[in-house]
């Protein structure tokens, strides 16, 4: 299997990357760590057979503002 990963550099994302890996796949992966990241999708998205997805922002209190909950 031909495999993108998004998110590897999250926790959940990097121990799916060890499973993935650890069972012979053709794995790439990106995250917000990865500098190019529209490239190597470019470059490696022909003949990918699945897309796991893992990235989400994580902790982002600035989102949690009182103004966005006061009706």
């Amino acid at each position: 299997m031909k495999i993108l990963l998004t998110g590897k550099s999250g926790f959940i994302g990097s121990q799916v990357f060890k499973k993935v890996k650890n069972e012979n796949n053709n794995i790439f992966s990106i995250s917000i760590k990865t500098n190019n990241y529209i490239k190597i999708i470019k470059d490696n998205i022909k003949n990918v057979t699945h897309i796991i997805h893992c990235a989400a922002i994580a902790h982002d209190n600035k989102n949690l503002s009182k103004e966005k909950y006061e009706y």
